[in-house]
């Protein structure tokens, strides 16, 4: 399913509401508020959240944390 301006405005406030959610069940301190960047163990860490709907997931890793 592709996203238009107001899909994409939806799944970005979802994300973001979600992101804060988790953040301090994983102990992780929120920036602020219209950012799902976090402070977890010492770095800053972005959290990205899909839907069930979400057939693609993709992870980023460094090394170096």
């Amino acid at each position: 399913m592709s996203q238009n301006k107001v899909s994409g405005a939806a799944a970005n406030k979802w994300g973001l509401q979600t992101a804060q959610r988790i953040s301090p069940k994983i102990g992780a301190a929120v920036l602020n508020s219209t950012s799902n960047e976090v402070r977890f163990k010492g770095k800053r860490v972005v959290i990205k959240c899909g839907k069930t709907a979400t057939n693609s997931v993709r992870v980023t890793f460094k090394d170096k944390c």
